[in-house]
């Protein structure tokens, strides 16, 4: 092993020896706050003072419309930060600059920079950090030293108290609500949204994606005006017609201020149309105040070129079709089903690998998935927080009685299962980040990607 490497995995092993709320199974809403992340980046400095920042919160949505306007941005010639979460392979993934992550090397070197004020903290015994606190901080830090234009950041979870939110943005987005991280932001729409509405500033513009919820957009209605903020939501600033696909990639019209305007996408989901509306419009905002190299011909081109690994990939293997999404609430389940009944409705026969984390409200998710698949296998990532397969079948007894659903924990035998029960027909791997990254690793080799 090259010494480059081991040095990567030793950077990669510390980042991961404090508190990791995504991979844990105990999470608290007590035992979030700002105080550690402040005083981390305190000790470095503050990189991300007199930056220009675009926030993002939301639901659903977040990751797709924070990946198109970074690309937007990019692609008009301003050199384009984006920190996003989770990864799918490699916590590089996160970190990147005009869509190029972050190399080892420069990795491991801001490891040991982080380091060096973990050491301080603890000696001045400072709360300790969590491995996202040590990201956010990382990004930030990668971010100023390759002098980036503009960054758009990505929250973790929430918002208020999202380690992220100790930025002064120059724009605010927040996407669609639901439920979810509900053991954390609430257990209802209002507190969720709540939580989500914390990352607006004084008088900083936001943008609100369209949502499901008049409840969850009074909630932020509200806040926006106590802080001042000029709200633009895009329900009301613009509007969005989806046309149909072409050579499978999706097109579609945007209507804002009497002009229309076609786009191809190159994400041919129908739920990314909801984001590249709350992205067009986020660029329009950030053209009025003052980022004017933003252009028609980029943005065509990165509404086009964008697309993002687990998010609707369409794949084949012979003659099966495989939908790998990384759909993993409510919401992004009903989202997914809206996209794959459009494409897949003939196909027989019609196969679900599904597995989900402890917080999520899986017998719902089961339910809305079982009115389409007619066979479904149930499995579970090696991540802490994956609910066992068997416990799954187990607590959704009820659909059980209704149709063939089975329990395999081994994934890589849940998959052999999956294409054998689909063979000619379709098979959907669906339910958490962590298992589709899982059945992507397993699989990259067999599947031909087909959009």
């Amino acid at each position: 092993m090259r010494k480059e490497s081991k040095s990567y995995q030793k950077a990669e092993s510390w980042l991961y020896s404090f508190t990791d709320y995504e991979r844990g199974a105990n999470r608290v809403a007590s035992k979030f706050n700002l105080d550690s992340i402040n005083h981390l980046l305190a000790h470095l400095g503050n990189p991300q003072h007199n930056q220009k920042i675009i926030h993002v919160a939301g639901t659903k949505g977040k990751g797709s419309t924070s990946a198109y306007l970074a690309a937007i941005l990019s692609h008009s010639g301003y050199k384009t930060a984006l920190f996003q979460s989770p990864h799918l392979f490699s916590v590089r993934e996160r970190f990147s600059v005009n869509q190029q992550m972050i190399t080892a090397r420069q990795f491991v070197q801001l490891i040991n920079t982080l380091k060096k004020a973990v050491e301080v903290m603890e000696k001045n015994g400072e709360e300790k950090p969590s491995t996202f606190d040590l990201m956010t901080a990382l990004a930030f830090l990668y971010f100023a030293s390759r002098k980036a234009q503009i960054w758009v950041i990505e929250t973790g979870l929430g918002g208020r108290l999202d380690s992220t939110n100790i930025v002064m943005p120059v724009l605010c987005i927040i996407t669609k609500i639901g439920l979810d991280h509900q053991e954390v932001l609430g257990w209802s729409l209002k507190e969720i949204a709540t939580e989500k509405a914390g990352i607006i500033k004084v008088e900083i513009p936001i943008v609100l994606g369209l949502q499901n919820y008049t409840e969850a957009a009074a909630v932020i209605q509200h806040i926006a005006k106590t802080q001042h903020s000029p709200i633009y939501d895009c329900s009301q600033e613009s509007s969005i017609t989806n046309e149909g696909l072409q050579n499978g990639k999706r097109l579609m019209t945007f209507t804002q201020d009497g002009n229309t305007t076609s786009y191809q996408l190159g994400m041919s989901a129908l739920f990314q149309l909801e984001n590249v509306q709350t992205a067009l419009v986020s660029a329009q905002i950030l053209r009025k105040i003052g980022f004017h190299k933003i252009n028609e011909p980029s943005i065509r081109q990165a509404l086009n070129d964008t697309n993002i690994e687990g998010r609707f990939g369409i794949y084949a293997r012979d003659t099966t079709s495989v939908v790998i999404d990384a759909a993993h609430n409510v919401e992004a389940i009903k989202a997914l089903l809206l996209s794959i009944s459009e494409r897949f409705s003939e196909k027989n026969p019609r196969v679900l690998l599904f597995g989900t984390s402890i917080d999520k409200d899986h017998t719902q998710m089961l339910s809305l998935l079982a009115t389409f698949f007619q066979i479904i296998i149930l499995s579970q990532s090696n991540n802490a927080r994956a609910v066992p397969a068997l416990t799954l079948l187990k607590e959704n007894s009820d659909i059980r009685k209704e149709m063939d659903i089975t329990a395999q924990p081994d994934i890589s035998k849940a998959l052999n299962q999956g294409f054998k029960a689909a063979d000619g027909g379709l098979l959907c791997i669906c339910g958490s980040f962590f298992l589709v990254a899982e059945a992507l690793q397993l699989t990259h080799s067999q599947l031909i990607k087909i959009l």
